[in-house]
């Protein structure tokens, strides 16, 4: 991933104007003119964003446990709890050129699960959680069973 244009000092330039701002995330755009973005709001997508440092020092980096998946869920919702917010900005634009070949299914899919489980037990409140983790359970496997990772 890399930044387009003046993607990185618009970046800067609004974190030097919003204290409150942890994070200016852009738009991600793929080799076939498609975008990728978080299935949440306001959250960190890795290689498409500026951090503010002090709240890497405050809040702590990406979580080692997760590997892959979901870290910057798991970041984005220590920011939050830290009382700071995360902008996205569509005219904002990184560019991703994803190597084919190079993401395992199989992988992807255990360790998004594993990985969202964790956040559901780490952030959510208890009330919510048993949907959720039905809910997320049932929603992952079925995108496993489409990309034939059936066990």
């Amino acid at each position: 991933s890399y930044p387009v244009g003046d993607a990185v000092k618009r970046s800067l330039a609004y974190l030097d104007q919003s204290p409150n701002t942890a994070a200016v995330v852009g738009r991600i755009e793929l080799a076939d003119g498609s975008a990728e973005a978080s299935a949440l709001p306001g959250v960190i997508a890795n290689g498409a964003v500026c951090l503010r440092k002090s709240v890497i020092d405050e809040v702590g980096g990406l979580p080692r446990e997760f590997f892959r998946q979901a870290e910057e869920y798991d970041l984005s919702f220590r920011i939050w709890n830290a009382g700071y917010v995360i902008e996205r900005f569509e005219d904002i634009v990184y560019y991703h050129a994803k190597a084919p070949g190079n993401r395992d299914l199989k992988y992807i899919h255990r360790y998004d699960l594993r990985n969202n489980l964790i956040l559901i037990e780490r952030y959510l409140p208890r009330e919510y959680r048993r949907d959720y983790r039905r809910d997320w359970i049932q929603r992952y496997s079925a995108f496993a069973r489409h990309d034939g990772c059936v066990a």
